[in-house]
């Protein structure tokens, strides 16, 4: 008796050009719809040299004053934070979108905690107008957990010139 492969292999053949995935026929621009119900083309543009741009360096500091009026555990922990973001875009639509944070933790005498977070930030900026936008973070922290966080905007302003100490001052409590 003498099998034959031929009805097998083109059962076969059948079973695998029936399973194909189906070709994707969608048509339209491709985008995001926002929350807003507003529509954001996604633009494609041609791939540049990201190390071409203009450094920026500069320093941000934050001399932070916090007057504790909250009932903290015994050997509560402050830290204090400063988050500082970079954000433009040049003509050719290269985004410019940097972040920096530091934390430290404070120094408490009586009711009052002080604190100076600092960053050195160097970033490479592709366009003009660049925005800087800088917020604090308090945070009391024990052996519990975080107990209490307080934060705040300090500003949004242009990017300052290269190689600036920008000084911030803040006063709150927690």
């Amino acid at each position: 008796m003498k099998l034959s492969f031929v009805p097998l292999l083109a059962g076969l053949l059948v079973l695998a050009t029936g399973s194909a995935p189906a070709q994707d026929t969608r048509s339209g621009v491709p985008g995001v719809l926002r929350s807003d119900g507003t529509f954001r083309p996604f633009v494609m543009r041609p791939m540049t040299n990201l190390a071409t741009g203009t450094e920026v360096t500069g320093t941000l500091e934050l001399k932070l004053s916090v007057t504790l009026v909250t009932a903290l555990p015994e050997g509560t922990t402050i830290l204090c934070g400063l988050v500082a973001s970079d954000t433009g875009e040049n003509s050719g639509g290269l985004v410019d979108d940097f972040g920096e944070t530091a934390t430290v933790a404070a120094t408490v005498s009586g009711k009052t905690a002080t604190c100076s977070p600092t960053i050195p930030y160097e970033w490479l900026i592709r366009g003009t107008g660049d925005q800087l936008s800088a917020s604090y973070t308090v945070t009391a922290v024990s052996g519990m957990g975080t107990d209490r966080t307080s934060q705040g905007s300090i500003g949004l302003m242009s990017l300052p010139a290269s190689g600036t100490t920008t000084k911030f001052e803040v006063k709150t409590r927690i």
